[in-house]
């Protein structure tokens, strides 16, 4: 059962959205009173590795559905929506979430830990994983993902011939996935040349619906 937060009028909004979370789990449904604060509920979701829908009820009032990255929502039909402030509260806890589904099961994740691969000679091992990705890039039959993480995510820095390599396999429609506290870690936010950051959870959750990976 989603948790209602009403956050129009509140002096530490984002503070209470936390608090809320922290103790009550998610779905959280947050009421905010205009676009801008909409933005700042969404972006700290995101801070928290959450995902965020949100939707305009007939008075100009957002209302954000927070949940988690992995499921894919659909948002809670109009009908669903109290636009008054005076809401009768406990009939919106009542309403059913609607149905989530489960991303679809990748066929092949590949996933790289490291900037190197196998063991002994650091340098060969950087010379034969970037071989591997160009070899993957003339393959007819790609993996459906490419996770980074630890110094794996050094793969997709710009100015690499790795980088260029993932980049030709995103443009293949491959994704390219880093893992967002290795990028910081290593110091490249805002510095891959391919790919996007994701959190541990959808990692995962990537992981857990995997047929089959492959660790080079």
């Amino acid at each position: 059962m989603a948790t209602i937060l009403d956050i129009r009028g509140s002096a530490t909004p984002l503070v209470e959205i936390e608090r809320t979370i922290h103790t009550q789990g998610v779905p959280v449904i947050v009421l905010a009173e205009d676009d801008a604060m909409r933005r700042q509920v969404e972006g700290l979701a995101a801070k928290l590795g959450f995902a965020a829908f949100a939707d305009q009820m007939e008075n100009g009032t957002y209302r954000v559905v927070i949940q988690p990255a992995a499921l894919d929502m659909f948002m809670f039909p109009m009908e669903l929506a109290f636009p008054d402030r005076d809401a009768d509260m406990p009939a919106i806890q009542q309403a059913p979430l609607p149905q989530a589904n489960l991303p679809q099961k990748r066929q092949v994740v590949a996933v790289f830990s490291s900037d190197h691969m196998g063991d002994g000679d650091a340098q060969l091992g950087q010379s034969l994983l970037q071989g591997f990705l160009f070899a993957l890039t003339e393959l007819p039959d790609k993996p459906e993902a490419i996770l980074l993480y630890n110094s794996g995510v050094k793969l997709a820095a710009a100015g690499t011939q790795t980088a260029i390599a993932l980049k030709m396999l995103e443009e293949n429609g491959i994704e390219i996935l880093a893992c967002q506290m290795s990028v910081s870690h290593y110091g490249l936010s805002g510095k891959l040349a391919a790919g996007k950051t994701v959190n541990m959870y959808q990692i995962a959750e990537i992981l857990r619906h995997a047929a089959q990976v492959i660790r080079p």
